[in-house]
């Protein structure tokens, strides 16, 4: 069986490389989270945990195609009580992926947020949820549920035969000139 890979720190965690997990789980949890050019990788049914507990989680994989975070049949959480910003390819085999920030907002950069099978993709903030033109969100079948607090602004979303959910509490819900809903 294999083990799990755990990095605490009461202020700043930052991955600048390739961390892998054979088949255990992940968990980064610090003030702040930064995963920097590189990719978190767990085989199995891992799950990958980003955790910010004060500040910011960023997730850039320093391309639109890089991958930055992926599981074989994990779920995946990358949660900041500030905001959270994403840039790359984040996917989960099998599993499911939360992105959420509890005191902020999220912006999804360019790159994708992948699911394969029927894995949920959720994306919550507390205020702005943002995708670029070109983020995309795509499920093999699960469902996509997008909430913001305030304004939502969304890229090209595609659940399949999934139920897409769009929802801003307080603001707007808007699409992107060349993004789409399937």
């Amino acid at each position: 069986a294999g083990g799990a890979i755990r990095v605490q720190a009461g202020s700043l965690v930052s991955v600048g490389g390739v961390l892998t997990s054979g088949t255990g789980s992940m968990f980064l949890t610090g003030a702040s989270v930064d995963v920097n050019a590189g990719s978190l990788t767990t085989g199995g049914a891992g799950d990958v945990v980003v955790r910010a507990t004060s500040g910011t989680a960023n997730v850039n994989a320093g391309s639109d195609a890089g991958v930055a975070i992926t599981t074989v049949s994990g779920d995946m959480l990358v949660s900041a009580a500030g905001n959270v910003t994403t840039r790359g390819v984040i996917q989960a085999s099998g599993g499911a992926i939360d992105i959420e920030s509890t005191g902020g907002a999220v912006s999804l950069g360019n790159g994708r947020v992948q699911t394969s099978g029927t894995g949920t993709v959720l994306v919550s903030a507390l205020s702005a949820l943002s995708m670029t033109a070109a983020a995309q969100i795509v499920t093999g079948g699960g469902d996509v549920i997008l909430a913001a607090g305030t304004d939502l602004t969304i890229g090209g979303v595609d659940a399949g035969a999934g139920d897409v959910s769009l929802r801003a509490s307080a603001g707007r819900i808007a699409g992107r000139a060349d993004g789409s809903v399937d």
